[in-house]
């Protein structure tokens, strides 16, 4: 596996995203303007694309995300998750930051709570989803 960095939006993260969030979990919203500002990270196999992510930066929580952690469902349970996890935690360690944040669907919480993060208040619908908030010191 290797995973890229990039600062746009590109047709394999695009693909990836609209398989999984889309066509898979049934979200509408799924690209926004937030996307032209974001770092962008493409996880690969045998140079295929199979997994993506987005780093932000959230005015509201006066701190930056990791957002749109999608995978390929044939590749799950393979570690991509962890993988673009971790390139984007040393991408944001590079540039001085020690805490993360992320918007987790309530059925994503366990594979975060084993990369080390912990919710943070109440659940909150998202396209009538239930999400939590959820950080790591890095």
């Amino acid at each position: 596996m290797e995973t890229k960095q990039y600062n746009h939006l590109i047709t394999e993260s695009k693909i990836i995203r609209e398989t999984v969030f889309v066509r898979e979990q049934g979200f509408k919203e799924e690209f926004d303007d937030i996307d032209n500002s974001c770092i962008h990270f493409v996880c690969y196999h045998d140079d295929k694309a199979i997994g993506t992510c987005r780093v932000l930066y959230s005015k509201e929580h006066n701190g930056y995300m990791v957002g749109r952690v999608a995978v390929i469902k044939e590749y799950r349970k393979m570690g991509v998750g962890k993988e673009l996890m971790k390139a984007a935690e040393n991408y944001l360690h590079s540039i001085n930051v020690n805490k993360v944040y992320v918007s987790a669907q309530k059925r994503a919480i366990p594979f975060y709570e084993t990369i080390g993060y912990a919710p943070i208040g109440d659940f909150y619908l998202d396209e009538h989803y239930p999400h939590i908030l959820m950080y790591k010191d890095i």
